[in-house]
C-alpha cells in the first residue's frame, strides 16, 4: 500500500453500521408444506418398532379373516378308509398290520413332495418312498423281542440318504433346509406308524390298534360337520366325543382293555389326527389327489406311537 493511501483518511462508516445490531428474535420453525411428510425423531424405540413392523405380517381384520377350514370329501374318505384298514389288519396279525401300515406309508410318500413343495420332487419322492418302505419292512420282519430294535437304524439310514440327496443335488442347493425338513418329517411320521406293526405280537395289542384307528376314522368323519357354520366352533369337542365313544365301544366288545385307558387313547388320538389334518390342509399346495391323500395318510400314521405307548403300559 502506498504512503498516499496511508495518509488518506477512510470514509466514516454510516450511522446504521456504527450502531450495535439489535439481537434478532429466534426464527420460528418453518411450517411443513402441505405435501411434506411430518418429521419423526429417530429414537431407538422408533427404530425397533419399525423393524418389528417390517417383519410382522399385517393384522387381519375380522372382515378379512380366512374362512374356517372345510376339508374336501376325498380327504375324509381316504383318512377313514386307511384307518379302518390298519385297525382291521392289526386283528389279523403282525404280517397283515405290516402290509397295511406299509400301504399307508406308500400313499404318504406318493404325494408328500408335492404337499411340502420339496425341491426336485421326483428324487424327493424316490428317497422318501425308499425310506418309508425300509422303516415299515424292518418293523415287520423282526420276529423276536424287542420287535422295534432295528427301526431306529432304518430311520437313521433313511435320514442320512435324504441328507446326501440334498448335498449332491444338481444346480446348487437352494432351499436345502426346506427340502431336508420335508423328508425328515415324512420319515418321522412313518416311524410313528410303524410302531403299530409290533403291537399284534403282544396280548390285546390288535384291539388296542383297532380302537385307536376307530377313533381316527370317526375324527375324519367329523370333518364333514365343518360345512355347517353352527358346528365349526364345536368341531374339536365333537371330535373328542366321537373318539372317546368309538374307543369305548371297541374296548367293551374286545374285553380285557381298561376303559379308562381306552377313553384316553380315543380322545388323544382323535385330537392329534384332527390337528394334523388341519395343519397340512392349510398349506397352499394341499390341492389335488396326491397331496390330499398324503395328508390323510399322515394323519393316520402320526398317532401310532401314542397307541403303542399306552398299549404297552397296560400290557406290561
Amino acid at each position: 500500500m502506498s504512503a498516499q493511501d496511508e495518509g488518506t483518511p477512510r470514509p466514516a462508516e454510516s450511522a446504521e453500521s456504527a450502531e450495535p445490531a439489535e439481537p434478532s428474535e429466534p426464527a420460528e420453525p418453518a411450517e411443513p408444506a402441505e405435501g411434506d411428510a411430518p418429521t419423526v425423531r429417530l429414537t431407538r424405540a422408533a427404530i425397533r418398532q419399525a423393524r418389528t413392523a417390517s417383519t410382522t405380517p399385517a393384522a387381519v381384520s375380522p372382515a378379512a379373516a380366512p374362512v374356517p377350514l372345510v376339508p374336501a370329501p376325498l380327504v375324509v374318505v381316504v383318512m377313514a378308509g386307511l384307518a379302518t384298514l390298519v385297525g382291521l389288519s392289526a386283528l389279523a396279525g403282525p404280517g397283515a398290520a405290516c402290509l397295511a401300515v406299509g400301504f399307508c406309508a406308500v400313499v404318504l410318500a406318493w404325494g408328500w413332495a408335492l404337499l411340502v413343495e420339496a425341491p426336485v420332487p421326483r428324487t424327493a419322492t424316490a428317497v422318501v418312498g425308499a425310506g418309508v418302505v425300509a422303516i415299515t419292512a424292518t418293523a415287520g420282519l423282526t420276529q423276536t423281542e424287542p420287535y422295534l430294535t432295528w427301526v431306529p437304524v432304518a430311520l437313521a439310514v433313511s435320514v442320512m440318504v435324504a441328507f446326501l440327496r440334498e448335498v449332491f443335488r444338481p444346480h446348487g442347493r437352494p432351499h436345502l433346509t426346506h427340502g431336508m425338513a420335508g423328508s425328515v418329517g415324512a420319515l418321522a411320521v412313518t416311524t410313528s406308524g410303524a410302531t403299530m406293526v409290533a403291537l399284534p405280537h403282544y396280548p390285546r395289542g390288535g384291539p388296542w390298534v383297532l380302537l385307536g384307528m376307530v377313533a381316527v376314522a370317526l375324527a375324519a368323519l367329523a370333518q364333514l360337520l365343518a360345512r355347517f357354520d353352527v358346528m365349526r366352533r364345536w368341531l374339536l369337542l365333537v371330535v373328542v366325543v366321537l373318539g372317546v365313544g368309538g374307543a369305548l365301544v371297541v374296548a367293551a366288545g374286545a374285553g380285557g382293555i381298561p376303559l379308562l385307558g381306552a377313553a384316553a387313547v380315543g380322545a388323544l388320538v382323535a385330537v392329534i389326527a384332527h390337528s394334523m389334518l388341519r395343519i397340512l390342509l392349510v398349506l397352499p399346495t394341499a390341492r389335488g389327489t396326491q397331496a390330499l391323500a398324503s395328508a390323510a395318510s399322515a394323519s393316520v400314521l402320526v398317532v401310532g406311537v401314542l397307541v403303542y405307548v399306552v398299549a404297552r403300559f397296560y400290557a406290561g
